[in-house]
């Protein structure tokens, strides 16, 4: 028997991450299942422990060592049977030690996979081109892909873009604009402060706020909601905003909703020009947020992507059993 599982360290269910791969979830094709971590932990203490040892940022810098003291918390070798063909899919980063990945490839039949849905250097800290190989090297992983065009190319990893379509109920438009984000480089302050006090109607929310960063009183702090709550303000909005990392090549994750859900985008990421969906009756592209034409939000238009499936993570998942094959 094959099985699949994909591993997304600190995710909860009903998150995004989740969600990117519920098409081959929720496929009976696959017999694939969603872990949110690799070990288990019912102690905050412990499981805070076990992150900080396993920080991308941290062991990037220098490994730190005896990682194998989390093996006996691994959820690994309760789970796996050594008859099957399993496929373990991490997200973002591999938190288990070397010594443990090297007994499930021999005793578990298991190939080792690694998506990265950001880029190296906002994953990993560094873009360090030794550093990054001899971790995967370490991690004897099988399989890299990444939606970063950049990254591909540099890293020679496999470009995958990908994205698992819920099913949204009509819903009555409530707002111009909806921009939920992090606020990992502040120079996203400014651009959405800019937007929101040119559209006043909009859901705006910023995370990873400090207490000394100014932002318009129409734009919510700090609050963390679930995936399905970001939905259903998308599903409520005209327009979806987007605004990316400097030095990032290839569609975000808001990028591929607005496709999706067929929802007008502003943005300042150029990639999109690329993209077969790039439509410019839909799809606002900016360098400066002077140049923003905020009328082009307000007008009515029938938007239609004509969107054919093509983001499903399936795809990922047929990449790695042709290899097998």
């Amino acid at each position: 028997m094959r099985r699949i599982f994909i591993v997304i360290n600190g995710a909860s269910r009903g998150s995004w991450g989740e969600q990117m791969w519920q098409d081959v979830i929720q496929s009976p094709k696959y017999n694939a299942f969603f872990l949110p971590s690799p070990i288990k932990l019912n102690n905050k203490l412990l499981y805070l422990l076990f992150k900080i040892h396993n920080s991308n940022t941290i062991n990037m810098k220098f490994s730190l060592p005896f990682k194998n003291v989390w093996d006996s918390f691994s959820v690994f070798p309760g789970i796996l049977d050594r008859n099957d063909e399993n496929y373990i899919v991490f997200q973002t980063g591999i938190k288990l030690s070397d010594q443990l990945i090297n007994l499930l490839k021999k005793d578990y039949n298991c190939k080792i996979a690694l998506y990265m849905p950001d880029t190296i250097k906002t994953i990993f800290k560094t873009n360090n081109k030794k550093k990054i190989i001899r971790f995967l090297k370490n991690k004897q992983v099988d399989y890299v892909y990444s939606f970063d065009k950049h990254d591909c190319v540099r890293f020679g990893f496999k470009f995958y873009d990908f994205y698992s379509k819920t099913n949204l109920s009509p819903a009555i438009l409530k707002y111009d604009a909806c921009y939920v984000g992090n606020c990992r480089q502040k120079d996203r302050i400014e651009i959405i402060n800019y937007i929101a006090d040119n559209i006043k109607n909009g859901f705006y929310s910023l995370t990873g706020l400090n207490n000394k960063d100014m932002t318009s009183p129409i734009i919510l702090r700090n609050k963390y909601m679930t995936y399905q709550e970001y939905l259903n303000h998308v599903n409520e909005s005209r327009c979806i905003v987007d605004i990316v990392n400097f030095g990032q090549d290839g569609l975000t994750l808001r990028a591929k909703e607005a496709i999706v859900y067929n929802k007008k985008l502003l943005t300042n990421n150029s990639s999109i020009l690329s993209s077969e969906y790039y439509d410019t009756r839909y799809i606002q592209i900016f360098k400066d947020i002077q140049d923003i034409d905020f009328q082009w939000i307000y007008e009515n238009t029938d938007v239609e992507y004509n969107y054919k499936g093509d983001f499903s993570p399936t795809r990922i998942i047929e990449d790695m059993l042709d290899e097998k094959r």
